[in-house]
């Protein structure tokens, strides 16, 4: 089964606004948090990178789909 099975399409344009909304939190404002919290701790490079990385993926979203 591929993780797309377990999408649920939206609904109206309340959710999709709603989804616009958490989407630019999760790819845009919770990056620039982790890289400025990083250059405030003084990160190594490869270290914030990673950092970086980690706050893009949406992994629990991924996760929840998978164990389902």
């Amino acid at each position: 089964m591929t993780v797309g099975a377990g999408l649920v399409w939206l609904g109206s344009k309340r959710d999709s606004a709603l989804v616009g909304y958490w989407t630019i939190i999760k790819l845009v404002i919770l990056p620039a948090c982790v890289f400025y919290l990083g250059l405030l701790i003084a990160l190594p490079k490869p270290q914030l990178q990673n950092a970086l990385l980690f706050a893009s993926m949406p992994t629990a979203t991924t996760c929840y789909v998978l164990a389902n």
